[in-house]
């Protein structure tokens, strides 16, 4: 029995579908990427660190600060999708050809995640 003028309290209970947003999934997301990215780094014998550490810092920076410094995280973007697709047509990259034309995509995404914001 609730007495007069007691303040009713509003509980919000936190669940898998409020954490199922888009920018969750995005954070969720680039997170995966550099993990595989860097796995892929130690585990690859021949991979040039001026090509895989860039793309892990870009997707790092991506899951933990999306909504920050948007200019430098456009731009960011932006020149590692051009290198990833240079290094799609060039046979001196150390990442395959289907992860560099993946990498074109997933950083036009985040271009325009930036550009959005």
């Amino acid at each position: 029995m609730k007495q007069t003028g007691q303040i009713k309290k509003q509980e919000h209970q936190v669940s898998m579908y409020n954490l199922l947003n888009w920018g969750t999934v995005y954070r969720g997301y680039n997170a995966l990427v550099a993990g595989l990215v860097m796995m892929q780094y130690i585990n690859n014998p021949e991979a040039a660190a001026i090509e895989y550490l860039p793309d892990v810092a870009i997707h790092a920076f991506e899951a933990i600060a999306p909504n920050t410094l948007n200019c430098l995280g456009a731009a960011a973007n932006y020149v590692r999708g051009v290198q990833a697709g240079i290094a799609f047509f060039s046979s001196n990259s150390t990442i395959p050809k289907p992860a560099n034309l993946v990498d074109v995509v997933n950083h036009g995404i985040n271009v325009y995640h930036r550009a959005m914001s």
